[in-house]
């Protein structure tokens, strides 16, 4: 089985990992080829397992990329059965995984490859990448190839849960191919995950409306201990530095909110972002989302308007209501990285909150007029004067306080 499958026997991912921010990507080539010669074959047998750039072709939406000019190759290499080799390279670097009969399990070493692609140098965004080629061409010719599908983009209806909605946005692709052409061992991507809370309103007023976070996914890495990146794996800082870096994120967040209750306000798109934490310092994003314009409840349309005092800002729970509060909020995410509204994920999210009773109604609200027609208890007065009386007095000059005591009642 040797003879058949002996030669540049490669294995290996394509990655391809974007930055929303302007669009951007890279794309990681990453192979192994067992090292036949490293123990005990001959020198010429041992070099014959080396790859030779000029033997691979790669080419990006049918576009031919040169060694040198486009890409450069780093090379180290790697033993199985090394405690600390073995316990930090995946599966596919251990040939855990394979379609085809032959196994290199008498050989130990193999030659480890990386080729570093960006977007920049290809000149390229993601929305325009379509196709990615690998080739090697001697003594093998095998063939890797992805294919991207850009999907239409649609707006999103969801309803919160807890006060709370979930996202996610995938940023990272992987495609594992083994060592017949075109053999798709495997794929997988993952995502940056967000999470919106809607807060509940009172019947004070409230400005702080929502609260979003975006969390970056796990960092990746050749290795996780500073003795094997300085042993075996310097060669691969470019990818490490790259696929360790934390995302960097296009224009999002709110733009208005909506609902019955809301309709007589303006301004209702003025919402204002507190940044409480940056995803490309620290791996997650946090931001805090207001409405500071003043309002007042309107007692004759039972309606919330716009107000000229600013001592009483943003929502709150009308006064007369009763039953489901809904408020409205748009939410959209660029995955243009242009600010182009073409390239925008809209999320509509409708958050209900319960109200069971109002507070003023005066039947059953939490707070009631009660009216009682017991009649008018005068007390004991000492004197009693009507109002032509009283007007009299008024106009006394000088006032002279003993023009009450012919209005004494009770002789007193």
């Amino acid at each position: 089985m040797r003879s058949r499958y002996f030669g540049k026997l490669i294995r290996g991912r394509i990655e391809i990992k974007r930055f929303f921010n302007n669009d951007q990507f890279v794309i990681s080539i990453t192979f192994a080829t067992p090292d036949w010669g490293h123990s005990h074959y001959s020198d010429t047998i041992r070099s014959a397992q080396r790859i030779d750039p000029k033997d691979l072709l790669i080419s990006v939406n049918g576009k031919h990329f040169e060694h040198e000019k486009d890409w450069k190759i780093s090379s180290s290499g790697y033993t199985l059965g090394e405690r600390d080799q073995f316990i930090t390279i995946d599966p596919l670097f251990k040939y855990e995984n394979t379609n085809i009969e032959f196994k290199p399990e008498d050989v130990k070493y193999f030659n480890l490859y990386n080729i570093i692609l960006t977007s920049k140098k290809l000149n390229l965004k993601f929305k325009e990448l379509k196709s990615i080629v690998f080739q090697q061409t001697y003594p093998n010719h095998e063939i890797w190839e992805i294919k991207k599908e850009n999907l239409d983009l649609n707006e999103h209806y969801l309803t919160t849960v807890n006060n709370k909605i979930n996202f996610n946005i995938a940023d990272y692709y992987s495609f594992d191919f083994g060592e017949i052409d075109n053999d798709l061992l495997g794929s997988s991507k993952s995502y940056i995950d967000g999470e919106i809370i809607i807060n509940d309103l009172e019947y004070k007023n409230k400005t702080y409306l929502a609260n979003l976070k975006i969390k970056d996914n796990k960092a990746r890495t050749f290795n996780k201990t500073p003795e094997l990146e300085y042993k075996n794996w310097a060669p691969f800082s470019v990818y490490n530095d790259i696929f360790t870096r934390h995302q960097s994120l296009s224009k999002n967040g709110f733009e208005s909110f909506s609902g019955e209750q809301w309709n007589n306000l303006n301004n209702r798109d003025k919402l204002s972002r507190e940044v409480i934490s940056n995803i490309y310092t620290s791996g997650q994003e946090i931001n805090k989302y207001y409405w500071n314009e003043p309002t007042e409840f309107n007692y004759s349309t039972k309606q919330i308007n716009n107000s000229n005092n600013f001592d009483s800002r943003g929502l709150f729970i009308p006064y007369s209501h009763m039953g489901n509060l809904s408020t409205h909020f748009k939410y959209q995410f660029d995955l243009g990285g242009e600010n182009k509204p073409i390239d925008f994920v809209k999320l509509n999210i409708s958050h209900r909150q319960k109200i069971d009773k109002p507070l003023l109604d005066p039947s059953y609200g939490k707070i009631k007029l009660e009216i009682k027609d017991d009649g008018i208890e005068v007390p004991n007065v000492k004197y009693s004067l009507d109002s032509k009386e009283i007007e009299s007095f008024v106009k006394l000059n000088p006032l002279d306080v003993r023009y009450f005591e012919r209005f004494a009642k009770n002789n007193e």
